[in-house]
């Protein structure tokens, strides 16, 4: 039983895995945007503040030269600026959203969530934040191992 029950989960979080990954590199296309940008965009659309580097590669789980090369490209077209510069290495100093940053990952957010709201809408917000709260259950445990 406990087999079948892995094999549904891997299968099942692959298949998400992969749709998620076509409809960032689709969709973000028309914004020369990379699905790692995205992850940067979202991530520091909910931290105004900003987000060190090191933080923003613990939440994406992406490696370290991905999201440093994303947040330099990023940079390079204004999108994000460091929130701070006082002599710190570079991946501790917080990156944060520009004006023009914040208006793309508000855009960028609202398509991605188009798909979302298609993807399964007979579900009610209780069901959404019980199966967030269990999937982000096993996502924890799964990487404190």
């Amino acid at each position: 039983m406990t087999q079948h029950r892995f094999g549904q989960f891997a299968l099942a979080v692959s298949r998400i895995h992969h749709s998620i990954q076509k409809i960032k590199t689709a969709e973000m296309q028309r914004y020369d945007l990379k699905a790692v940008h995205v992850m940067c965009l979202y991530l520091l659309e909910e931290r105004p503040e900003g987000l060190a580097p090191t933080v923003i590669v613990d939440q994406t789980g992406e490696d370290k030269a991905a999201i440093s090369r994303a947040l330099k490209e990023l940079r390079q077209r204004n999108l994000v600026e460091l929130a701070q510069e006082d002599g710190a290495r570079a991946y501790r100093v917080p990156v944060r959203l520009t004006a023009e940053g914040m208006i793309l990952a508000k855009e960028v957010h609202a398509t991605v969530h188009q798909y979302f709201d298609r993807m399964a809408p007979e579900t009610t917000p209780e069901e959404r934040a019980v199966f967030y709260r269990v999937l982000f259950q096993l996502s924890d445990n799964l990487t404190s191992e």
